[in-house]
């Protein structure tokens, strides 16, 4: 992966976990206002799943996706493609067990009544709207 090429995926990917935390905080703060506290901690409890469902997806996809070969004298980013960096039927079983893992965990968490199911919901909520948040912040710093 070239140098520029991989800090420009780092500062969108990051720019979509920080979307997403503001988003988040933002939700859980609407909640405490509107709901109290219970509402807040389940939106904070689906917002920090995001964060980290966001975080473990985009290793495994980064781990699925080829390096480029570099090739002296060319344009960075129009390399051919190069080995990947891991077995693929691995990075899918363990892609299996990050989703099993999370519904196991949001299962124990609103069975035991820590959250809300609603309010957790509304904190995972804040996945897309960052991701949405990030991308069209990027799209106008191109501009």
């Amino acid at each position: 992966m070239t140098p520029a090429r991989a800090k420009g995926e780092d500062s969108t990917y990051g720019a979509a976990m920080v979307a997403v935390g503001l988003a988040g905080a933002a939700i859980a703060i609407g909640a405490f206002s509107l709901y109290g506290g219970k509402a807040a901690a389940s939106a904070a409890f689906g917002t920090v799943l995001a964060i980290a469902n966001l975080f473990v997806l985009g290793k495994v996809i980064r781990a699925m996706m080829p390096e480029p070969e570099p090739v002296p004298g060319e344009e960075p980013g129009t390399q051919e493609p190069g080995p990947q960096k891991g077995s693929p039927a691995a990075w899918g079983i363990f892609a299996l067990l990050k989703v099993v893992g999370l519904f196991a965990l949001v299962l124990v968490a609103v069975k035991a009544d820590w959250v809300t199911p609603l309010g957790f919901l509304v904190g995972y909520g804040a996945l897309p709207i960052g991701i949405v948040m990030a991308q069209l912040a990027r799209g106008m710093s191109a501009r």
